[in-house]
C-alpha cells in the first residue's frame, strides 16, 4: 500500500504539499524495521518518478525540500537533488552542486553505506562535469568514484549478512557503470572513430559487469545478461544525460553508441576465441 501511496501522492495536483501527506513516506523511510524502510524507499523512489514522467521537476524540488525539513536524511535529499538536477530539469550546474552537497552531508564513518554515499557523489559530479563537456573535470571525478569503490570491495561485505552483501553486489555494478562513464567520456573527446583507448575501456566495463553477474547468481538473485541492464540502473549514463548535448552528440546517442562499442568489442573477442 505505501508504495502505491507515493504514485498517487504525486498524480494529485498539489500532493505532497502539505507535510502531513509526506508524513508516512518520512515515517517508514526513518522506521527501525527494514522490510519497513525498504517499503519507504519504494514509495519514494515512485514518489519522485512520477514527478519526473511529469516534468515537474521545480515541484520535486520544492517537495524534498519539505522532505528534508522533516527529518529526512539529509544524504538521500542532496542525491535525488542531483538526480533531478539532471533530468528533467537538465541543469549541470545544480547537478554538480548537489553532488558535493551530498559529499559534505555523508557520515564521516569508514562504513560501507558511508563509501558508498561518497562514490556516488563524485559519480554524479563526473556526470554533471561530462553533460557540461567538461571532459577532463568528468574523468577525474570518474577516478575518485572508482577508487572509492575499490577501497569498498576490497571490504568483502559480501561475506558478511545480507543487508552488506548487497552493497557489495551494487558496489560491482557501480564498478561497470564508472568504466562505462569514462568510455562516454572518451567518446565525447574523440567521437568520429572508436581506438584502442576506447576499446579497452570497453573490455573493462563488459569484465565489471560480468563479475557483478556473477556476484548476482552467487547470490540467488536475478542475472542480467543483456548490457542494456547498464543503462537501467539507477545511476545509469541515459538517465543522466537525457536529453542533454554532449559536443553535439544527443545524450542518448552517446550511451547507445558507448554500448555499440562494448558489442563490437564482445563480438572481436568471441571471434578471436572462435580462431583459436
Amino acid at each position: 500500500a505505501l508504495p502505491l501511496y507515493g504514485r498517487l501522492l504525486a498524480d494529485q495536483p498539489e500532493g505532497g504539499e502539505s507535510a502531513r501527506e509526506r508524513a508516512p513516506i518520512v515515517l517508514a523511510l526513518r522506521h527501525p524495521a527494514r522490510g519497513v524502510r525498504v517499503a519507504g524507499r519504494v514509495a519514494f523512489d515512485r514518489f519522485l518518478g512520477r514527478l519526473r514522467e511529469l516534468d515537474e521537476g521545480e515541484r520535486a524540488l520544492r517537495l524534498l525540500a519539505g522532505l528534508a525539513e522533516q527529518g529526512l536524511d539529509r544524504r538521500l535529499v542532496e542525491y535525488q537533488r542531483a538526480r533531478l538536477a539532471f533530468y528533467p530539469l537538465g541543469d549541470m550546474d545544480l547537478a554538480r552542486a548537489a553532488a558535493r552537497a551530498l559529499r559534505g552531508a555523508h557520515s564521516s564513518g569508514a562504513d560501507a553505506e558511508s563509501r558508498l554515499w561518497v562514490f556516488r557523489s563524485y559519480y554524479l559530479e563526473g556526470m554533471g562535469d561530462l553533460g557540461a563537456g567538461e571532459t577532463g573535470a568528468a574523468v577525474e571525478a570518474l577516478a575518485y568514484a572508482r577508487s572509492v569503490l575499490d577501497g569498498l570491495l576490497g571490504m568483502r561485505r559480501d561475506l558478511e549478512d545480507e543487508e552488506s552483501r548487497f552493497l557489495h553486489l551494487e558496489a560491482l555494478l557501480a564498478r561497470a557503470l564508472v568504466q562505462l562513464g569514462r568510455l562516454l567520456c572518451e567518446l565525447a573527446a574523440s567521437p568520429d572513430t572508436p581506438g584502442p583507448k576506447h576499446v579497452v575501456l570497453a573490455r573493462d566495463a563488459h569484465e565489471h559487469m560480468l563479475e557483478a553477474q556473477l556476484g548476482y547468481a552467487r547470490a540467488g538473485l536475478d542475472v542480467q545478461a543483456s548490457l542494456n541492464s547498464l543503462l537501467d540502473a539507477e545511476l545509469s549514463e541515459e538517465l543522466h544525460l537525457l536529453g542533454r548535448d554532449v559536443d553535439g552528440l544527443d545524450g542518448r546517442e552517446q550511451c547507445h553508441h558507448g554500448l555499440l562499442v562494448l558489442d563490437e568489442t564482445i563480438d572481436a573477442r568471441d571471434q578471436l576465441l572462435l580462431e583459436r
